[in-house]
């Protein structure tokens, strides 16, 4: 581990390091342990684009070895990297989020009233003035798509349903 987060050169005492230099240290130390278990807050706080990516697939290989991890992050970008599981906290209740890493959302435009009996595979989250948005599992892509070429429905936007959209919905729900 100390050479894949480029440590093992280093002659000066820890407490001279920056602080991505200090995270280091502090992963090498939990990863290095023989645990079946390793919780981790914030790791990716203080690192580099570069060692984020390195820790990234440290823990995919920790966890295909029967390492279980726990680990909080604000920054849900490499949470959807690495998670099977993902809870948010809010209001002090754990609350798991189900189905997060398997979604696309598409905006379309020119909808009419009946749009809702067209779509049995996709879910309608928003509709207003013509403008619908759709939410549909990966496996529904293709048949969803299908129905809005038919249509000749514009798409106004498509996205993954990443766990910052999910979240910020939650938010705008309590």
């Amino acid at each position: 581990f100390l050479n894949k987060f480029n440590l093992n050169d280093s002659k000066k005492p820890v407490k001279g390091f920056s602080k991505g230099m200090k995270r280091k240290v502090d992963l090498v130390r939990a990863i290095a342990t023989d645990s079946d278990l390793l919780i981790m807050d914030e790791p990716f706080d203080g690192l580099d684009p570069a060692m984020s990516m390195e820790l990234i697939e440290i823990i995919k290989e920790q966890t295909g070895k029967g390492m279980s991890v726990l680990l909080t992050s604000h920054d849900m970008s490499y949470i959807e990297k690495i998670s099977d599981y993902v809870y948010f906290l809010s209001k002090g209740q754990l609350k798991k989020i189900e189905g997060w890493n398997k979604g696309f959302v598409i905006t379309i435009q020119g909808a009419t009233d009946k749009i809702g009996s067209l779509f049995d595979s996709a879910l309608i989250i928003d509709q207003k003035e013509g403008i619908v948005k759709l939410k549909c599992e990966k496996s529904n892509i293709n048949h969803v798509m299908k129905i809005i070429i038919a249509n000749k429905f514009k798409i106004m936007e498509q996205e993954f349903s990443s766990l910052e959209s999910i979240f910020l919905q939650e938010v705008k729900n309590e």
